[in-house]
């Protein structure tokens, strides 16, 4: 069994850099689609792509194509896209809790962990597979086992508060396909989902300022805040880690379950997952000499053919096509972070033991771990198994840095 170590999350980092920028954006032609939709104006499907947004036409002009791929990935056009699209927000929405949490620990010193929020803004606007990986590996590498890992209590209420929010909003994305809005509605609240971060630190950053107020502190108020042996941030980190992984966990089993019931051939489970040859020759992703084709028509496509089926298939499959490596990058990269940190908080007997059974015993703990996420993974998602995990280490985290203070 292969152990999963920091680097393994930088690998995924390339590979999300590689497969999605290098394989889709620039052999697939996506990045030339997205420009032929900033220039015309229209979504391949013919449908009038809006344009303005903020007021600020440079930023229009960069959350246009964003728009698009967020629109043709949530509309009620297709199935099988829609509803991975929908499970990856979901998990994405987990490890933005994640993230907010290790933020918040008294032990972290690096700038770059204690303001998150400015990195979910990126990974959500060019995808977590290229991002995602690089951020949680320095979050690996920070958390030292001797750090303070425990959070001011009133923080830790103002996490619940935030992740009870951010898991709303995915709503922004695929409600108008549910209600029937229009597509000019839709586009307006993409590009509010993209504003979410911002709003989900002002909720933060203000419920932590009202409930670490005296009023507030008098309205919290617990009797076991003031024993050293007990952590009252405790009950509240792990509530957030619970309702995150309840709610992944029970859309990426709505997901498995509608993928296996269905017999829409466009919502297959393999149709989810799996980048077959067809799709990928559909994409245009694939060489010309393995798909026989006697010249490259992509750019002339996007200016030609720009309202027609072919090419309505071509960036639907592009846009799926990037999912499913977002999907696979990210779920290899949620099950490697988790087992680090589970490994970084696991109790260590003295090495004044015997070494060879203390070796095996550590061993098989970590195999049993790496298990569980594995099987957690494909049964309730990467977010959920994830979540949990993160739920269990809380409470071996704070025995470690108890035992840490003692010694001292």
């Amino acid at each position: 069994m292969i152990r999963p170590a920091p680097y393994h999350l930088l690998a995924l980092g390339i590979l999300g850099v590689s497969s999605i920028w290098g394989f889709i954006g620039y052999w697939g032609h996506m990045f030339d689609n997205f420009d032929t939709i900033v220039a015309t104006g229209h979504l391949p499907d013919g449908r009038v792509m809006r344009m303005s947004y903020t007021g600020i036409d440079a930023l229009d002009h960069q959350m246009t194509p964003v728009i698009a791929f967020y629109e043709v990935l949530s509309n009620a056009f297709s199935l099988g896209p829609r509803i991975l699209f929908f499970n990856i927000n979901f998990v994405v929405v987990c490890t933005n809790v994640w993230v907010m949490i290790e933020s918040r620990r008294h032990g972290v010193q690096s700038i770059v962990l204690k303001y998150p929020f400015f990195f979910i803004i990126l990974w959500n606007f060019i995808g977590a597979a290229l991002i995602q990986p690089h951020y949680l590996y320095l979050i690996v590498q920070n958390n030292l086992t001797q750090r303070d890992p425990t959070i001011p209590r009133h923080e830790a209420i103002a996490i619940f508060l935030t992740t009870i929010s951010a898991i709303l909003c995915p709503s922004l994305l695929f409600a108008p396909a549910w209600l029937g809005t229009s597509s000019w509605a839709h586009h307006g609240l993409i590009a509010l989902f993209h504003a979410t971060p911002i709003l989900l630190a002002m909720i933060f950053y203000l419920s932590m300022q009202i409930l670490g107020s005296p009023a507030g502190r008098l309205l919290t108020r617990s009797r076991i805040e003031t024993d050293p042996k007990i952590h009252p941030d405790q009950p509240w980190l792990v509530g957030s880690y619970i309702l995150a992984g309840v709610i992944s966990g029970t859309v990426h089993l709505f997901t498995v379950i509608t993928a296996l019931k269905t017999r829409n051939p466009d919502a297959s489970l393999s149709r989810l997952l799996i980048p077959t040859w067809k799709r990928l020759e559909t994409a245009n992703t694939l060489p010309l000499s393995w798909t026989g084709q006697g010249a490259n028509t992509s750019v002339a496509l996007n200016i030609s053919t720009a309202g027609t089926g072919d090419k309505t298939a071509e960036v639907l499959e592009q846009f799926h096509l990037f999912s499913q490596f977002d999907w696979i990058v990210v779920s290899l990269a949620c099950v490697v972070f988790t087992y680090l940190l589970l490994s970084q908080a696991r109790e260590r007997k003295s090495a004044k033991g015997n070494a060879d059974t203390m070796l095996s015993r550590v061993s098989d703990v970590e195999k049993r771990d790496l298990s569980l996420l594995l099987v957690g993974t494909v049964l309730l998602g990467p977010g959920a198994a994830g979540s949990f995990g993160l739920a269990a280490r809380e409470a071996k985290l704070r025995q470690q840095w108890n035992r840490a203070r003692k010694v001292k």
